[in-house]
């Protein structure tokens, strides 16, 4: 019986050694990947740099809005509002599509003691960026973070969730929101601040789903070994991981959608004011590269998450390779949709960049 015991041990010193040597080959592979990817951001950094500091045009500097509701009773001032709803009418072309549909201003008359005619009206909020500070920004946290894991010898990508890489795409997809919808005429101080911070909380709860999924595959070990995991605790059940993890993918889902939704229709919504009055050819194309390439890219994000769900609620985990390789598969996809999106972002931004300097 004793021998029996001897040989097992041994047996299973011998797998876990080669499922540590298999790992091994995985992390180097993702670190190489790391490594091409910091190259990347680092030369797509210096290009960019040298581009903008050497071209003539148009300032990149966004000066924000804020909105203030403004209630005012006066003869001359009701007067004023409805002369100015009759010039925004007139403002547009006889065949946009505005037009067709009644577009006026949004008055808002209100009645307490008297009568109080209402508009909203955009000031100055004394406050700007420049958009070519922050796309130098996002490929430089980026070219740092992934150097960084690229280079450190004690560092695990693909083990697990991955504290670093979220922590990563925290700092810089908050920035490329805001880059984006600058981009597209969106320059109100606070839906800019709401967006950029609904979008970091997206990013947070896309880590906070790695680690409920990192539950749910401990579980399933548990199952077939006997042993805890690092991320497993006695309270933890198949069933209420499961629940947590789509409740929180639904959030995020509901999050992405939010953002997108008002980006695209605030969009949307411009171009039939000048495309066919003193602009003939409407907005410059790049600006809908800018949206939609980042929109799917962004989108991509969800569906590899999706895509790891399903995997890991579905699937059968019979050994830690199994449970690793959805870690290393995930990691990867996510690497490769990061760098993407930005070098994309920085390519479509030069080309508005010069394409807003010869109108």
């Amino acid at each position: 019986m004793k021998q029996n015991n001897t040989v097992y041990a041994a047996a299973q010193v011998e797998e876990d050694g080669e499922v540590h040597e298999s790992c091994n080959k995985s992390w180097k592979g993702l670190q190489i990947l790391d490594f091409v990817n910091g190259m990347l951001s680092l030369v797509g950094l210096i290009v960019f740099v040298v581009i903008i500091s050497t071209r003539d045009g148009n300032s990149t500097t966004i000066h924000m809005s804020k909105q203030l509701m403004t209630f005012r009773k006066d003869y001359n001032f009701v007067a004023a509002t409805d002369t100015l709803n009759q010039q925004v009418k007139t403002a547009t072309c006889s065949n946009s599509s505005v037009i067709e549909t009644g577009y006026k201003l949004y008055l808002d008359d209100q009645k307490w003691v008297d009568v109080f005619r209402g508009i909203p009206l955009l000031y100055e909020s004394g406050r700007s960026f420049d958009q070519a500070v922050l796309v130098g920004a996002v490929l430089l946290i980026s070219c740092m973070f992934q150097f960084g894991r690229a280079f450190i010898p004690t560092y695990d990508p693909g083990s697990g969730p991955d504290a670093w890489r979220w922590l990563e795409y925290a700092l810089t997809a908050p920035l490329q929101i805001i880059i984006i919808a600058s981009a597209l005429f969106q320059r109100d101080l606070h839906f800019l601040l709401i967006i950029a911070n609904l979008q970091c909380a997206l990013v947070v709860l896309g880590y906070l789903l790695e680690l409920k999924l990192a539950i749910i595959c401990d579980i399933k070990c548990v199952q077939n070994d006997g042993k805890m995991r690092a991320y497993q605790d006695d309270t933890d059940t198949f069933a209420y991981a499961v629940i947590k993890v789509w409740l929180i993918f639904i959030a995020t889902c509901m999050f992405h959608v939010s953002i997108w939704w008002a980006v695209i229709n605030k969009f949307l919504d411009a171009p039939p004011t000048f495309t066919t009055c003193t602009h003939d050819n409407g907005p410059p194309p790049w600006l809908e590269f800018i949206l939609y390439g980042q929109c799917a890219c962004f989108s991509l994000f969800g569906l590899v998450m999706l895509v790891h769900i399903l995997i890991v609620c579905l699937a059968e985990f019979n050994d830690k390779t199994d449970v690793e390789w959805t870690w290393k598969v995930v990691t990867w996809m996510y690497s490769i949709i990061s760098v993407v999106a930005k070098l994309l972002l920085e390519y479509g931004f030069v080309g508005l960049i010069f394409s807003l300097s010869t109108v």
